[in-house]
């Protein structure tokens, strides 16, 4: 068992023009209740004043280094090979963390294998949106990742050693690479969680282009393939190959093309009466473009959720909002 008084964490940031968000981000790990930590910020070329944004905050545990614009999984494993210690929390750098993110989670640490998450929060401005609550076990994550990451960046703590061992990011990928790290990292590792809400994502879909959106469902979906479909002969693939139909469907739901999807359920008619979510999903796919983009972005499946949470006063998202009410209340 480690001694946890006496770990030391590498916290990690890569950032690309974020410079608007960083104060609030970097204020949010360099008020961690556990202080044993360097916080490396990898800046990936940005051309936004970030630099000049970072000269203003002074704290002797950051190393803060730029390079020329090579992407983010290239900074990422620029990072990864530049910290000093085995335990690597990530944040990105339009996050927050609340206060007590680092003590919580390394309370849990036990072997090189752990990976460690936490629930987490949406926020759009000044206001939670949603919850995102880790899966109960490792086998029910396993059930997500076929067609979702599930697990947001800024809440994973891993050792790096074992990143290492898997090829660490895939630096082909323009973006959801923490995806493609996370389906080979999960069924080898120890999953464990802080059962809190301990990191607050910010949504941002309004500032991404039609290009960026488009982009990283392209990318999505070619990680699918690659892991879980006979098509791409993925490593995971013989656990699905049941579900081959049923997961293609879906993906052309998520990330491909809607009619592709309900050409599939037409075809099974087996499968489109499989369960309820299906049938809805079949006639949503009847909408025009634009308002099935909105229900696709909507997730109010979990904004239900989070109304029904506070209807019965859930005691731990209530604090958590506590605590992001009164670090946005002058910040953001």
């Amino acid at each position: 068992m480690l001694i946890h008084e006496a770990l030391s964490i590498s916290v990690l940031m890569t950032t690309y023009n974020d410079g608007k968000f960083l104060e609030n981000s970097i204020g949010s790990v360099l008020r961690q209740t556990y202080p044993n930590f360097e916080f490396v910020i990898i800046d990936d070329g940005s051309m936004d004043g970030t630099e000049k944004t970072l000269s203003k905050v002074y704290d002797k545990r950051i190393r803060y280094l730029k390079m020329d614009h090579l992407g983010r999984s290239k900074a990422l494993n620029y990072g990864l090979r530049i910290c000093k210690y085995d335990w690597v929390a990530l944040i990105d750098a339009d996050d927050i963390w609340h206060p007590n993110k680092l003590e919580k989670q390394v309370m849990l640490i036990r072997s090189d294998r752990d990976v460690i998450f936490t629930h987490t929060l949406f926020f759009r401005e000044k206001t939670i949106e949603f919850p995102l609550k880790c899966p109960q076990s490792k086998s029910d994550l396993m059930k997500l990742l076929p067609l979702h990451g599930h697990m947001t960046n800024s809440s994973i703590i891993y050792n790096r050693k074992y990143v290492k061992e898997l090829g660490s990011y895939n630096e082909s990928l323009t973006n959801s690479e923490d995806y493609d790290l996370l389906i080979r990292m999960i069924p080898n590792s120890t999953y464990k969680y802080a059962d809190d809400y301990l990191v607050f994502y910010r949504l941002r879909s309004k500032s991404l282009s039609s290009y960026s959106v488009q982009e990283t469902k392209r990318n999505i979906r070619s990680i699918q393939i690659k892991y879980f479909s006979k098509k791409g002969n993925g490593v995971l693939g013989k656990t699905y190959v049941d579900e081959e139909e049923y997961l293609d469907s879906w993906r052309e739901y998520f990330y491909g093309n809607k009619k592709n999807a309900r050409k599939i359920w037409l075809s099974n008619k087996k499968l489109l009466f499989k369960d309820y979510k299906i049938i809805l999903a079949f006639i949503i796919t009847y909408l025009p473009d634009s308002l099935y983009e909105i229900s696709l972005e909507s997730r109010l499946k979990l904004r239900i959720k989070y109304y029904l949470k506070k209807f019965i006063r859930d005691e731990k998202l209530l604090n958590s909002e506590k605590v992001f009410k009164s670090i946005v209340k002058d910040n953001l």
